[in-house]
């Protein structure tokens, strides 16, 4: 997943170049000679100075309003990071365009330091009233991260991933919806992440041909296919999206003269023959869940990757 990540980050920060990097205030600490600038740091003056008999040597600590920011170093630091994977990729993938923008990127940073600590880059909080920066130092955070904060892992074409690096339940409910658009192609047959009453549901379906229109909700919860009811938390979720009187006018019902809306749960199955069950002009019967009215449940199988026999 490296790849669309470090893609996303160099586009955003293509946008930020352009425009020219923020500028800032930060704190130097330098030894001056014969010099004060800002406050001057008693004790480390008496350590590094005095103590060898350097006299007329200060330590001062001010402030500098220019690009060399902490901000700026992530930045720079999550560059090099992207300029050594993508040469990993260069021989998987066409990485013309990515190395063209990070040979255009780089000489706007030739004036921001290299040097930040792995505690910097781990706490910095960036300010969400500049959004692209604040975007670009959430990216460059996800990278350093992703390895470890070492640029020596960088590049390295077997890397220790974390468990559970990809979200399930999102990628179910997208694949869910993509289903539900290739046999739904009318307009507002399906609809995606519609809110209502500071809420927002999974999927209002509407098909022109059944009698009646549905909630859905993709539940990633294989357990379903065992057992004859749902979890009573998403009966709840569910049920309740079915009442909103928003959803009504949405679908174009009238709520005091027909019946509760039908409540559908999708979730995987992989004992069911076929993907993908739904068509255009016959409702289907799905399973009926006990002690609820005019909800149902429905399981879809997943598409498997067979393992070839070495």
């Amino acid at each position: 997943m490296s790849i669309f990540l470090i893609t996303e980050y160099l586009n955003i920060l293509h946008r930020i170049v352009r425009k020219g990097l923020k500028r800032s205030y930060y704190r130097i600490e330098e030894t001056l000679n014969n010099k004060v600038k800002g406050r001057i740091q008693v004790g480390r003056t008496i350590q590094r100075s005095l103590a060898k008999g350097r006299i007329t040597d200060n330590v001062c600590r001010y402030q500098v309003y220019d690009i060399d920011s902490s901000e700026n170093r992530i930045l720079k630091k999550a560059l090099a990071f992207c300029r050594k994977q993508v040469g990993v990729f260069r021989n998987a993938l066409d990485t013309s365009v990515l190395e063209r923008k990070i040979r255009q990127i780089k000489p706007y940073f030739e004036r921001v330091s290299d040097e930040i600590s792995v505690k910097s880059m781990r706490t910095f909080k960036g300010n969400p009233v500049y959004k692209e920066y604040y975007t670009a130092v959430e990216y460059a955070q996800l990278l350093l991260r992703r390895f470890s904060y070492d640029i020596t892992l960088a590049g390295k074409k077997e890397i220790d991933t974390p468990p559970f690096w990809i979200d399930m339940s999102k990628l179910f409910e997208l694949y869910v919806y993509s289903k539900l658009r290739a046999v739904f192609t009318g307009r507002k047959e399906v609809q995606y992440h519609e809110k209502a009453h500071y809420q927002e549901l999974d999927y209002l379906l509407k098909p022109t041909e059944w009698d009646e229109p549905y909630v859905v909700d993709a539940k990633y919860k294989p357990r379903y296919g065992d057992c004859g009811g749902v979890n009573i938390d998403d009966a709840r979720e569910v049920s309740g999206y079915a009442r909103l009187s928003r959803v009504y006018g949405k679908l174009g019902l009238d709520a005091d003269a027909v019946a509760p809306i039908k409540c559908l749960i999708i979730y995987p199955d992989q004992k069911q023959e076929e993907r993908f069950t739904f068509t255009r002009t016959a409702e289907p019967q799905f399973e009926k869940v006990s002690g609820y009215v005019r909800f149902y449940k429905v399981g879809i199988k997943l598409p498997v990757i067979a393992l070839k026999n070495p």
